[in-house]
C-alpha cells in the first residue's frame, strides 16, 4: 500500500 503522498506522486509522474 502507498502513502497518499506518494499515490499522489505516482500519479503527477506517471502522466508528466
Amino acid at each position: 500500500m502507498w502513502h497518499a503522498h506518494e499515490a499522489h506522486y505516482a500519479s503527477t509522474y506517471l502522466f508528466e
